[in-house]
């Protein structure tokens, strides 16, 4: 939807993110090229910047709705991981710290692994292993490289920082590490597949609910096998029913022709009325009750559905979408258990 329609009002942007850009830079970008007025702007979930795919942005309003898109929708992302080498931050943006081909034990291990696993029959029972491990629930810290805080500062910065001396940083790293040990956060992982295998690369896509690291995720994939492991590429694919085949399969292999250009490829982006991504029931008030819900005042059910046979009327507990007379989006309300109606989000104060 052309973003000059929804200026007014309160809309998502998908944008494509290039990698070598921060996702804070990626919200500078549309903060300059989206219509005025913007009031505010902001991600809903990042991407490291080595990273590359899908990043959803809040736009007037839209923000607000951080948490409920973070619990509705499930991400999808395509991985390269490199099997036996182990870097400071999971990925290959950091020289190696740990190489099982440099270890007696080590190498023989990792020979094992490759012997084992290298055929078609041998993928099979690794993604099963794989999926009978880690499918469920799963329980994960953030990396220690990561915009997780510690002490007030993210742990990016704090580690590094140049002004730290080596036993300084070490032991700054012992520190974040039983921190972050008992921070650990219930994910869930919905589907997992071993794409292709080019050993020692192999590339899988997984399914996650939203905050799982995908660079703690094969690191502990590694370990289950007594190997180490990081990530030379990641791409998120999806968020929900958001897809890039969907909504860039055109722009995408143009954007890609532009080597060199890395950050400073054209936007690639959509635009969505918050209502039309998160799909709730929608009721239109009428203009008696529509200045009064804008305002803040708390109904009852009953003054908003006076008939019990109103076709649309929400349950107890239920969010909907609140429209005013003009069919213009006030907000997102609920109906607690004593039938009053209350905001979750009201967009027109």
């Amino acid at each position: 939807m052309n973003p000059d329609v929804l200026k007014n009002r309160p809309y998502f942007v998908l944008a494509y993110k290039f990698p070598n850009l921060s996702s804070t830079d990626l919200v500078k970008t549309y903060k300059k090229i989206l219509p005025r007025p913007i009031h505010k702007i902001g991600h809903i979930g990042t991407l490291d910047p080595f990273a590359e795919g899908l990043m959803l942005l809040g736009v007037n309003g839209g923000q607000k709705l951080n948490e409920i898109v973070h619990q509705e929708f499930y991400k999808t992302y395509v991985a390269q991981g490199y099997w036996g080498v182990k870097t400071s931050t999971g990925d290959h943006t950091s020289p190696p710290i740990a190489d099982n081909r440099l270890e007696e034990i080590g190498v023989q291990l990792l020979d094992n692994f490759s012997q084992k696993y290298s055929t078609q029959t041998g993928l099979k029972e690794l993604e099963e292993i794989i999926q009978k491990e880690f499918l469920g629930e799963y329980w994960q810290a953030p990396h220690l490289y990561s915009a997780a805080k510690f002490q007030g500062k993210r742990l990016y910065k704090l580690l590094r920082n140049e002004e730290l001396g080596v036993q300084e940083k070490e032991h700054l790293e012992e520190s974040i590490k039983d921190n972050l040990e008992n921070r650990k956060i219930l994910r869930t992982i919905v589907n997992f597949k071993i794409v292709q295998w080019d050993f020692p690369n192999m590339t899988f896509e997984v399914t996650v609910s939203s905050g799982t690291y995908i660079r703690v995720l094969f690191e502990e994939i590694a370990e289950k096998f007594g190997l180490y492991g990081h990530l030379t590429a990641l791409k998120r694919s999806a968020i929900g029913p958001l897809t890039i085949e969907e909504h860039f399969s055109h722009e995408l292999p143009i954007s890609h022709d532009l080597d060199g250009l890395g950050p400073h490829r054209p936007p690639i982006y959509r635009c969505f009325p918050v209502e039309d991504l998160i799909r709730l029931p929608q009721i239109r008030l009428n203009h008696h009750y529509s200045p009064m819900v804008k305002s803040g005042v708390l109904l009852r059910k009953n003054q908003l559905f006076p008939h019990d046979d109103y076709q649309d009327i929400p349950l107890i507990g239920q969010k909907f979408w609140a429209l005013d007379s003009e069919h213009r989006l006030i907000g997102l309300f609920t109906i607690d258990e004593k039938d009053i109606i209350r905001i979750v989000f009201n967009f027109a104060q």
